[in-house]
């Protein structure tokens, strides 16, 4: 434990300047900040303006246009058919007795209703997926027998 730690008279002192510059010279410029750190305006400079970017339209990017006023037609046409089909269960709920030839059922007129609807409506989608996947498969033959002929 005899290390001794150095005392302020034995300690060199460090060099705050370079020895070969000359008092006349400029003072080398201060490091630049750290990141984050706002950095220290040039008085000479103008502040610098952001760029616009616009696309081929003049819209500004990052803008949203304004909003035309047909694109609230069709929210507002849902509302209308949500009111509507709320208004038809309320006036149509009388009972009403379904005979399945093996069983009779009663129920609320707007079910039954709302049940042949939803029947065709399924039907149709099947109908339109059945003729789509057959044109499908024509367009795929046709293309086949014209690339054979080709060849």
């Amino acid at each position: 434990m005899s290390e001794q730690s150095p005392t302020p008279e034995s300690a060199e002192p460090t060099p705050t300047a370079p020895e070969s510059a000359t008092p006349s010279a400029p003072a080398t410029p201060p490091p630049p900040p750290a990141s984050g750190a706002p950095a220290t305006p040039d008085a000479s400079a103008e502040p610098e303006k952001p760029a616009i970017n616009t696309d081929a339209q003049g819209v500004q990017q990052g803008m949203r246009p304004k909003t035309p006023w047909h694109a609230y037609i069709r929210p507002i046409l849902w509302c209308l058919v949500l009111l509507y089909v709320v208004i038809f269960v309320f006036v149509n709920n009388e009972q009403t007795t379904i005979n399945f030839l093996f069983a009779k059922v009663q129920m609320p007129l707007f079910f039954v209703l709302l049940g042949t609807t939803l029947i065709g409506a399924l039907l149709g989608i099947l109908a339109l997926v059945q003729t789509r996947r057959s044109s499908e498969r024509k367009t795929r033959l046709k293309m086949a027998n014209q690339q054979a002929k080709s060849q």
